[in-house]
């Protein structure tokens, strides 16, 4: 039996893979009576990905000493490798996030100062099973033993990079992103943004500087970010629709403040990029909601990352129609008919093969700060 590459990392992201001689859960979670799947990063055509890893028997896919099995067959044609040592970096207060093929060149540096997420004080879930995001990568509500999730303060943070990294190393990265958990209002957020900026500009960073939320939804809120750096909006949109099933009471906002926001944005920012999660939303939602914000001028590029379940309960997040490929094919289609193939690179769940795009830049909409 044979599969195209397209099709098996498709196939990946949903069914997860089995591997021989492993147990697919972590057992050493803080809370015994959960279950969460191991995540398995590996590289396929020399870009990396990540899936999780299922039982023996739910998925078609084997990992046998190193070779990959489709239905117990053997894929000849298939150039994939484990990466036997996961780098966790939702877990440390910072990264540097590279080129995502071999040659591992640095571009984005991310922090993750608040290392913990208030939203978590929301139930979600159509069963009140979650507690914050229902589908986040992180899974805070099942944390292991070695987790050491920390606040720490952003002058340490920084004393830590140039320790590791050297103190010149703000020249090689080309955007800092603040990628951390919910805060307690947007003043904070925006305290954090202005702390960081402020140390930045102190080492005269001359590249991009934004943060991935979408707590900053007010007009005073937009125009304070922006006076510190207009590139790009960077807003986490997630899902059309079951959004505060899904994200919670107060993230989950609806629609209409989406939109109201996202005008707000427009006038302050150059570029509008927003993140989703495609899997969750029937696909009907996916192109009414896309179709109108393109309509609207509100959305100059999207992230679009493949629901991947972190426990068996998320896996009944997922639309019924996307428990299949013809789905994320068919968004796919929409996405290129629609100019909206993702500008950004190096993303481990990403609905595009990576090796099919434009790799010359890791990211389009980025440029010098005048």
């Amino acid at each position: 039996m044979t599969i195209s590459n397209e099709d098996l990392l498709l196939e990946l992201f949903i069914k997860g893979v089995f591997v021989e001689g492993e147990s697919n859960i972590y057992l050493d979670l803080k809370r015994q009576n959960l279950q969460r799947y191991k995540r398995f990063d590996f590289y396929f055509n020399q870009y990396r990905y990540s899936t999780y890893m299922e039982e023996m028997g739910k998925t078609p896919y084997k990992l046998i000493q190193g070779k990959l099995y489709y239905y117990d067959e053997l894929l000849q044609n298939i150039e994939i490798k484990r990466i036997e040592e996961i780098d966790w970096g939702s877990e440390k207060p910072w990264y540097i996030k590279k080129w995502n093929n071999l040659d591992n060149e640095p571009y984005e540096l991310r922090l993750n100062p608040i290392n913990i997420c208030f939203n978590l004080r929301y139930i979600t879930g159509e069963k009140g099973e979650f507690r914050g995001c229902a589908f986040c990568h992180r899974v805070y509500t099942h944390g292991r033993n070695m987790e050491n999730r920390k606040i720490i303060s952003v002058q340490e943070i920084f004393n830590d990079i140039f320790l590791q990294e050297g103190a010149e190393i703000l020249k090689n990265i080309k955007k800092v992103l603040i990628m951390t958990g919910n805060m307690n209002s947007t003043k904070d957020v925006l305290h954090l943004c202005r702390e960081i900026y402020t140390i930045l500009e102190n080492k005269n960073y001359n590249g991009v500087f934004s943060i991935s939320t979408n707590q900053i939804c007010t007009e005073e809120s937009i125009k304070d970010l922006s006076s510190m750096d207009n590139t790009i909006f960077d807003y986490t949109l997630e899902v059309f629709d079951r959004r505060k099933c899904l994200m919670g009471e107060q993230k989950g906002y609806d629609m209409h403040k989406v939109i109201d926001t996202l005008t707000l944005a427009r006038q302050y920012f150059k570029f509008i990029r927003i993140t989703y999660v495609v899997g969750l939303d029937s696909y009907d939602s996916l192109e009414a909601g896309f179709t109108k914000l393109k309509n609207l001028g509100l959305i100059d590029d999207v992230v679009p990352l493949i629901f991947v379940p972190y426990t068996p309960e998320m896996k009944n997040l997922r639309n019924e129609d996307a428990t299949e490929i013809d789905y994320y094919k068919k968004v796919r289609i929409f996405f290129q008919n629609n100019n909206l193939v993702p500008l950004k690179n190096g993303l481990t769940k990403n609905l595009f093969q990576e090796d099919k795009l434009n790799n010359n830049e890791m990211d389009g909409l980025l440029e010098t700060r005048k």
